[in-house]
C-alpha cells in the first residue's frame, strides 16, 4: 500500500467513525474554532503581496462517543476560500483517541505531529504571528495521518511519553517546481516531556523518517530525520520564556535552528508584549543562515477577541535583510 493510499484511507475512517459517532444519541459535541484576519505591509524591496488576507479560518467539531471516553475531533480550515488560486477547504484534524486506562491512550488519523513545543500549540495562543523558522522547515505542513500511543502519567512529577509512527509530513507529498516528489515516507517519533508549574513543560523529541522520492526522474530514499529539545516556563506574575533546538537532516542534508523567546501577560484586558529572535541555518540553501528579530504586542479585549501587531526584521537565505509589518485581529466563536 503506497503512503497516499494509507494516508488517505485511514483519514476517511476516522472522518467516518467520528460524524456517524458523533450522530448517536450518546455523543456529546461541541463547535469551535477562531479566525484571524491580517494585514501585512513588506519592505518595497521584497516581491510580496501587501494587504489583508484570511490566514486562518478554522472549525472545529469535538465528541465524546460513548461511555468509555473515546473522543472524536474533526477539524477544517477555510482560510484558503479567500485565496485567488486555491480556493480549497484544508484538513486540519480527523482522528479518533480511545483511553485504554487511566494513564495510556491511542489516537488514529490525520492530526498535528505531537513533536516539541511550538508544534502543538495552537496558533490561536501563540503570540508570534507564526512558527519559527526551523518548525516550519523541519516539520513543513505540521501535520500527517498515523497511529500514536500517549501516556499521561497520574504523577505529575512523572514524564509524558508520546511514541508513533506516520506518513510523514503532508506537504511531503507535493511536487516541487522542478517536478521531484514524494512517492511514499515512513516516520517513528518519540517525545518525551516533563511537566512544569503553571503550564509549563520540558522535554526531548525525535523523529526518524525515510522518503522514497523521484528526484531527477530517478528513484532515491532519502533521510528526514530531526532531534529536538524544548522549554516552556510561566512565572507566577505572567512573566513566559519559550525556547527550542532542532537539528537534524532534511533530504539527508544537515541543517540546525532554534528560537528564544520571552512574553509577560499581566492579567486580563492587559497588553501583552513579546520578543522571538529566531535563527536556522539551511544545508539544502548552501548552510545560508537565516536570522529574524520579531516585536509585537497582543491585547484581548475579551475571552473570544485578541487585537495583535509585531514587527519583523530578518536577514533571509540570499543574504537579504528585510522587514514586515503585521496586524492581526483574532476572533474565536463556539457553540
Amino acid at each position: 500500500m503506497t503512503s497516499r493510499s494509507l494516508r488517505l484511507g485511514l483519514a476517511l475512517t476516522a472522518v467516518a467513525l467520528a460524524l456517524l459517532a458523533l450522530g448517536s444519541a450518546h455523543a456529546e459535541m461541541t463547535f469551535s474554532g477562531y479566525a484571524q484576519i491580517r494585514l501585512n505591509e513588506y519592505d518595497s524591496a521584497l516581491d510580496n503581496s501587501d494587504g489583508f488576507d484570511l490566514r486562518r479560518v478554522r472549525l472545529k467539531c469535538a465528541g465524546t462517543l460513548n461511555g468509555q471516553g473515546t473522543r472524536a475531533v474533526v477539524q477544517i480550515d477555510l482560510s484558503k476560500l479567500d485565496d485567488r488560486d486555491d480556493n480549497e477547504v484544508v484538513l486540519k484534524d480527523a482522528f479518533v483517541q480511545h483511553p485504554f486506562t487511566e494513564e495510556w491512550s491511542g489516537r488514529l488519523g490525520y492530526t498535528t505531529v505531537p513533536f516539541g513545543f511550538e508544534e502543538e500549540y495552537s496558533a490561536s495562543k501563540r503570540l508570534p504571528l507564526e512558527r519559527s523558522k526551523a518548525a516550519r522547515t523541519f516539520f513543513s505542513g505540521d501535520a500527517e495521518t498515523g497511529l500514536y500511543a500517549l501516556y499521561t502519567p497520574r504523577e505529575a512529577r512523572s514524564p509524558e511519553l508520546v511514541l508513533g509512527y506516520s506518513n510523514g509530513l503532508h506537504d511531503w507529498g507535493k511536487a516541487a517546481s522542478n517536478g521531484d516528489q514524494d512517492r511514499e515516507a515512513h516516520a517513528w517519533l518519540a517525545r518525551v516531556q516533563w511537566k512544569l508549574p503553571h503550564g509549563g513543560a520540558a522535554g526531548v523529541s525525535y523523529q526518524s523518517a525515510t522518503r522514497d522520492r523521484t528526484v531527477g526522474g530517478n528513484p532515491v530514499s532519502l533521510d528526514n530525520n530531526c532531534l529536538g529539545a524544548h522549554l516552556r516556563w510561566n512565572g507566577e506574575r505572567g512573566l513566559g520564556l519559550q525556547g527550542e533546538y532542532y537539528t537534524g537532516e532534511i533530504l539527508s542534508v544537515d541543517s540546525s535552528g532554534w528560537y528564544a523567546q520571552i512574553e509577560y501577560a499581566p492579567g486580563p484586558h492587559k497588553v501583552m508584549p513579546f520578543y522571538r529572535y529566531d535563527e536556522f541555518e539551511d544545508g539544502i540553501a548552501g548552510h545560508s543562515m537565516y536570522r529574524a528579530h520579531t516585536l509585537g504586542a497582543a491585547y484581548e479585549h475579551d475571552k473570544n477577541g485578541r487585537v495583535t501587531v509585531q514587527w519583523e526584521q530578518y536577514d533571509d537565505l540570499k543574504g537579504g535583510n528585510f522587514g514586515n509589518f503585521g496586524l492581526q485581529y483574532q476572533f474565536k466563536y463556539s457553540g
